[in-house]
């Protein structure tokens, strides 16, 4: 691993080293301190970092201590500089994070700097000692720097400047002026002494004739004197000493040419010096100002970079410093120079209408909005506004006006249009809306520009620099402020979610291939193509920018300047729920995409609509709102997580809310549910679900406030506490992302949520922890979980559940940890040494970069295992043996032998000798590795192995006779194996898929050719299926079965002759027998099931007639029934759609095969609910089954109903209406009244529904109100149903079922009554009063009662609407006394 590496080469860097100077090894102290480097600053990530510091910094094997034996050895004096040059480097990355070791180093790099006799190396110890004397200031180990002894030591060793290289005096005279800047209080003694230094020396650098200049010793005293005058000013203002002779060198410094300087090092001190101080030189800056402006206009031109740079920033600095002191003069001393002002306005007028140099435009543009504040003073407020209207005029002929798009070097006068504008802005009394609406223009222009300003210059500091300078100059306006803010976030997060989705890695939907692709360092995203990643640092800065210091010079305060981050916070989240708001996320079912593809072959129905996957067949209406709305998402990820977490407190309630119904109406959309994460992490992050105890209640001043908060909180918690049991019910229904997204969200909610609904967290938890075998971040976050109930639920709590949850972490602890040497992970390259023509090299960087990954990847499953024995131990007591404990029916599948012989005789085929040995023991162990090992590597090996073993089995069991097959069956051995092999045929390994899938079809070849009727080998093949297609919670291995069974019909017809499979069809009777027990089964996986098996065999069986003719009758009222039973079951288990659907495949053979089913058959098989097995008869019992209080077993029956009774022979008719008029003539109105009103009428008396119970009290025992009155309900909604069937499709006239003389048997009409009198009126605590229940009502109780209760009234709504718009002639056949009331 990476810090056993790292030791070995400090272990091979001291070794280098020897007392005998002839002993010691230059070049591998060389190559080692090559190595360390590049392992510590591009290698290692920042988890490392510190892990790596203190093995660089230890006391006996560190870099410091070698640095420190190294002193006596000369020839390792390059060796020293490219240590201490590195060191230099690793405090630039690390910084803080080295407080622990400044100490240390200081004393090393004195140490260096004091014994080393080469200059080069004392430089390098000089700069590494300016970089911890930075990273001290402040903090708790400045006092063990002992500065002032630092102090005295660098002034002695100037006091020696005859013998000291001038590389060395440089460092010198820049680490004094940084000590005056950081510890001024060690430094004052001595500040009149070294400003004396510093300008005397300047002085004879400057004017001595006889010596030549020393560029290095003048380069010293600038950049010691830019740190010195931070806090010991020299301000001409004040009359200062040396001001004049600091500011007459810095002028000859810019002013005059140094021929032999070809580092420029002099000047850019120079310019540097006046950019940061301009301020203390401001009454001679404003006297030399054409003189300052022409020549650093000339350095900001320069074909030198740092030094163009310099200029840049240096001339900036001097025009806000003329600008101010033309101000400052107006406001004193009454005294204008517009000679200056004149000068340049006109400068600056003349280049942005002239020139092309993208500095110089840059420069005039931001000068124009320097000196709007003296063009306010000098001229008038007219004046100002042309300003404004010129440089918005010329800001969009550049940008809005021209099509083309914008270039790089366009782009770059961007902020500097917009930093003008800022300043104009702050100086305009009042601000017109035309001026408002330009001005959004340019600053979303600015967002679009973005991404080119980061990637083509590097200068995208500039953007976020411009927008804030924006806002800021409108803090005097807040409602304009607060407008724009609003309208330019808005308008800039669409910009931002508009480009193509990011495709990470660590995909969800395969994290193993994922995985494979990261080690191998593939890089799924093409960098030249812009994406949301590519304007975080653009809203991380705008957030962030009230600790910038580069703005507090503008004059704002710390309050304004975090109201205004409160406002942009605001307008994000507000943003972000605006646009979630607007997308268009609705999808389609494209089901029959594939059959219209595929011509409406058999083969195109099946995948489209027969999966329990919820999303499968789903097609976006939208998919550019989709390819918004995920990278909104990622982007809502990466922003609210990272900055002002306590800023999101006002918007808990609102933004969970708004969210939670967003996600309601759309529940297939995992982005909703990761939205939701981010709260809830945020939430965690801040303690807002926290108790408030005593100190936090005496700390509240505002008790209003307090309770306000407090309310909002618990709102909060009612709110989450809802959701969270809502999203526990329908885990058991998805896979992939949308699966794992879920769990996330669960993982995530604080424990104050998971109290009330610890049972169903818990499954949340064993099914994360599954997946987690293979999706490590799953893992993670499950364990932290953990972590947090154990540490604030009550223990009692959680202890009855320990028991289902440790086993779980058993498997990562099975995984055999790499050696601590990290050999595991090395990499062996074997190359030829000839015939390497057309070989691809591999670069180095993506060797190195599959190491790192590899690495990367064993210490977070290292630090996982150990977070795991640390939580186990926590836990401590009996819950420990929970971790191994075991059922009796898990301890019987480890101890007990799959078989009582064994069968898998293996012969090694040495040369010598061949031994036998069995293969059998191998089995139960190599199948529980392939399963459920958290090891990538040990997975699939353990597949390969178990694919071979399998295969061998096969092989061996057709090679035996039948009659030995008789005697030695091996089916006890595939009842074990087939349940393993359907699981790694859907495992998200790719390996195990690829292997197993098409194994496990071949397998249903294989054993669909039995002979005999529920064969041995053959049932265990078909219960592993069935086993398989009803599994609780894995969806994938649900469909993957499903496509199993589809496979076993198909190959079972195949493999029989025409006449058997009209006699006795022995596997689709088997098939049959299952689906039958499944599809009434109480469990509604098992129910799903059996919907899922029919709907992938449904285009197979349709096309066998003999099974059609045999088992189709039998399928329809087995899944009616079915229907019937899916009422109660919740709508995201998928119970009653799968159900459907199978409903709506058997109408389609009933319709197409009706000539078949009209005449009786002695081999068909007869239900026992029908008459006869006729289509007359199915048609007879659908009519039974629309009187049904489940409503979308009616709704259905009654569908089937009106397809197949067109289809009948027996009553000739050739409508439903036809049917059921033939059907009052022959029977009479009470044949229809008893089978609407009868509650799911099955002949004789009626025995149930609004014809037993025409009023609430008539019905139960009354003792439980709420229980009774929705049963009552879905009777009247029953009757209703049938009524409003029959009447809007014109079945039958009204006056026919209601006449006069036998309105006494319909029962709708007393119990609507009943119901507008006594119940439409009341709530649920009214009803319970008037049925003296004596009831608690929950919240979901109150919603149900409710719910049910306005269906009705929609119904008898519907009811009245169809009798009366069609019928309105025959309403007097209905007697007075039963309608008059509702009338």
């Amino acid at each position: 691993m990476m810090a056993g590496s790292l030791q070995s080469l400090l272990t091979c860097l001291h070794d280098s080293i020897s007392l005998n100077p002839q002993e010691v090894d230059t070049e591998t102290a060389h190559d080692v301190v090559s190595d360390i480097a590049q392992k510590c600053l591009q290698e290692m990530t920042q988890n490392e970092i510190q892990l790596a510091s203190s093995l660089l910094f230890h006391t006996e094997t560190g870099v410091l201590v070698f640095l420190r034996k190294s002193l006596q050895h000369d020839v390792l004096k390059y060796v020293k500089e490219e240590l201490l040059e590195f060191l230099d480097s690793f405090m630039s990355r690390v910084g803080k994070g080295l407080h622990a070791y400044v100490v240390d180093i200081k004393d090393a790099c004195l140490s260096v700097f004091t014994r080393e006799k080469q200059a080069r190396v004392k430089k390098a110890a000089i700069s590494i000692l300016i970089k911890v004397l930075e990273l001290s200031k402040g903090s708790h180990v400045q006092s063990e720097l002992q500065v002032p002894k630092i102090i005295d030591r660098f002034f002695l060793e100037l006091s020696r400047s005859s013998k000291l290289p001038s590389t060395v005096k440089m460092g010198v005279l820049h680490i004094l002026g940084v000590l005056a800047e950081f510890f001024p209080e060690n430094m004052m003694i001595y500040s009149s002494k070294l400003i004396s230094i510093y300008v005397n020396e300047i002085k004879m650098q400057m004017k001595s004739q006889s010596k030549k200049l020393d560029y290095l010793v003048l380069t010293g005293c600038l950049r010691g004197l830019n740190c010195y005058l931070v806090t010991f000013t020299q301000s001409a203002e004040e009359g200062a000493e040396y001001s004049w002779d600091i500011y007459n060198c810095v002028k000859q410094c810019i002013t005059q040419q140094f021929s032999e300087q070809k580092r420029y090092d002099v000047p850019k001190a120079a310019m540097a010096l006046i950019a940061k101080h301009a301020p203390q030189f401001n009454l001679y800056l404003i006297d030399d100002y054409k003189v300052m402006y022409e020549r650093l206009k000339m350095w900001s031109r320069h074909y030198n970079r740092e030094a163009k740079h310099a200029g840049y920033l240096a001339l900036e600095s001097v025009l806000r410093q003329i600008s101010e002191m033309l101000v400052q003069r107006v406001k004193v001393s009454k005294q204008k120079d517009g000679a200056i002002f004149s000068y340049f306005i006109q400068e600056f007028r003349s280049i942005i209408d002239t020139s092309n140099n993208s500095k110089d435009l840059s420069i005039a543009i931001r000068g124009y909005g320097y000196f709007a504040a003296p063009c306010k003073l000098f001229l008038s407020q007219d004046d100002v506004k042309f300003m404004f209207g010129e440089m918005v005029q010329r800001s969009e002929q550049l940008y809005l006006m021209e099509a083309t798009e914008l270039a790089g070097e366009k782009v770059l006068h961007l902020p500097s249009f917009l930093e003008a504008l800022a300043s104009i802005v702050k100086e305009l009394d009042v601000m017109p809306e035309s001026f408002l609406s330009s001005l959004e223009k340019l600053v979303v222009v600015m967002f679009e520009s973005y991404p080119l300003l980061r990637k083509n210059t590097s200068l995208d500091y500039l953007a976020h620099k411009a927008i804030i300078k924006v806002f800021m100059a409108l803090t005097d306006k807040p409602a304009i402020q607060q407008t724009l803010i609003s309208r330019i976030v808005y308008q800039g997060i669409l910009r931002t979610c508009s480009h193509p989705v990011v495709m990470e890695s660590g995909s969800v939907s395969a994290p193993a291939a994922a995985a494979e692709n990261d080690s191998e360092g593939i890089q799924e995203r093409d960098p030249r193509k812009i994406v949301y990643k590519d304007y975080m640092d653009l809203w991380l800065n705008l957030l962030d920018f009230a600790r910038a210091k580069e703005f507090n010079a503008l004059g704002f305060s710390l309050a304004s300047k975090r109201v205004l981050t409160q406002r942009i916070y605001d307008e994000v989240v507000t943003s972000i729920l605006k646009i979630c708001s607007k997308l268009d996320l609705s999808t389609t079912k494209d089901s029959e995409q594939t059959a219209t593809s595929q011509g409406g072959t058999i083969a195109s129905e099946i995948d489209g609509a027969t999966s329990s996957d919820p999303l499968c067949g789903l097609q976006a209406s939208r998919p550019k709102d989709f390819v918004v709305f995920f990278n909104l998402v990622d982007f809502t990820r990466d922003l609210l997580l990272e900055k002002h977490k306590p800023l999101f407190k006002r918007w808990v309630y609102t933004y969970g809310h708004d969210i939670i119904v967003m996600a309601t109406s759309n529940p297939h959309i995992s982005g909703f549910y990761k939205l939701l994460t981010v709260c809830m992490k945020i939430c965690d992050g801040i303690n807002f679900f926290r108790e408030p105890n005593a100190a936090d209640e005496m700390k509240s001043d505002l008790e209003e406030m307090d309770v306000d908060m407090s309310t909002d909180v618990q709102n909060c918690l009612t709110l989450f506490t809802k959701f969270c049991k809502e999203v526990t019910e329908r885990l058991k229904t998805y896979k992939g992302d949308l699966l794992v997204s879920y769990l996330q969200l669960v993982l995530s909610f604080p424990y104050q949520i998971v109290e009330g609904n610890i049972t169903g967290m818990v499954t949340a938890v064993q099914l994360s922890l599954k997946i987690g075998l293979s999706y490590l971040p799953l893992a993670k976050a499950a364990l932290k979980s953990l972590e947090s109930w154990s540490a604030h639920l009550p223990p009692a709590l959680l202890q009855m559940h320990y028991k289902a949850i440790l086993p779980c972490l058993d498997d990562y602890l099975k995984t055999a940890a790499t050696d601590a040497d990290g050999t595991a992970n090395q990499t062996v390259i074997l190359t030829a040494g000839s015939s390497n023509r057309g070989r691809k090299k591999i670069p180095i960087k993506l060797l190195k970069q599959s190491s790192r990954n590899r690495d990367i990847k064993a210490d977070d499953n290292d630090s996982l295992v150990l977070r795991i024995l640390h939580f186990v131990g926590s836990l401590g007591g009996a819950n420990n043996a929970s971790l191994v404990s075991c059922t009796a029916a898990e301890v019987a599948n480890i101890a007990v032998a799959w078989d009582t012989e064994k069968h898998l005789k293996f012969t090694i085929p040495f040369v010598d000798m061949k031994p036998v040995i069995y293969l059998d023991p191998f089995l139960p162990h190599v199948a529980e590795l392939a399963v459920s090992s958290s090891d990538r590597q040990t997975k699939v090996a353990a597949c390969e192995l178990l694919h071979a073993l399998v295969l061998y089995m096969l092989g061996s069991g057709a090679q035996q006779p039948e009659s030995h097959q008789a005697k030695h069956p091996m089916d006890r051995l595939y009842r074990k194996l087939f349940p393993v092999l359907l699981k790694l045929s859907c495992d998200v390994e790719p390996v195990a898929k690829q292997l197993f899938h098409p194994l496990i079809m071949q397998m249903i070849h294989w054993f669909t050719r039995n002979v005999k009727f529920e064969s041995p080998e053959t049932v265990a093949l078909l219960d592993a299926i069935m086993d398989g297609i009803v599994h609780p919670t894995d969806t994938s291995l649900r469909d993957v079965s499903a496509s199993c069974v589809r496979e076993f019909l198909v190959w079972s017809i195949k493999q029989i002759s025409p006449q058997q499979q009209e006699k006795s069809p022995l596997n689709t009777k088997s098939l049959l027998k299952r689906v039958y027990s499944l599809a009434l089964h109480p469990s509604p996986s098992r129910r799903l099931g059996a919907s899922l098996t029919f709907n992938h065999v449904y285009s197979v069986f349709r096309e066998e007639e003999a099974l059609v003719d045999m088992f189709i009758l039998e399928l329809l009222v087995t899944f009616v029934d079915s229907l019937a039973l899916a009422h109660a079951d919740d709508q995201s288990l998928g119970t009653q759609e799968q159900c459907v659907q199978a409903l709506g495949h058997i109408e389609k053979i009933l319709v197409k095969k009706a000539m078949i089913l009209n005449k009786e058959k002695k081999g068909r098989r007869i239900p026992k609910a029908f008459a006869s097995a006729t289509l007359h008869a199915a048609a007879s019992w659908l009519l039974r089954q629309c009187g049904r209080p489940q409503a979308q077993c009616r709704r259905t029956c009654m569908h089937l109903f009106g397809r197949l009774v067109p289809h009948q022979t027996k009553l000739r008719c050739k409508t439903a209406a036809d049917y059921m008029n033939m059907l009052v003539v022959a029977e009479g109105p009470g044949y229809f009244l008893a089978r609407f009103e009868g509650g799911g009428y099955s002949g004789g008396v009626c025995q149930s529904g609004i014809a037993v119970a025409p009023t609430l009290p008539s019905l139960g025992d009354g003792q439980s109100g709420l229980r009774d009155s929705l049963q009552w309900f879905e009777l009247l909604l029953a009757a209703l149903d049938c009524y409003t069937w029959v009447f809007s499709e014109g079945f039958i006239e009204p006056a026919k079922l209601f006449a006069v003389g036998s309105s006494g048997s319909a029962k709708v009409f007393v119990a609507m009554d009943y119901f507008i009198t006594q119940l439409a009126a009341k709530d649920i605590t009214g009803m319970a009063a008037y049925r003296s229940s004596g009831e608690f009502f929950s919240p979901r109780d109150r919603e149900e009662y409710n719910r049910s209760k306005c269906t009705v009234i929609v119904r008898i709504m519907d009811f009245l609407a169809a009798f009366l718009s069609r019928y309105s002639d025959q309403a007097d056949a209905v007697s007075e006394d039963k309608c008059g009331n509702i009338g």
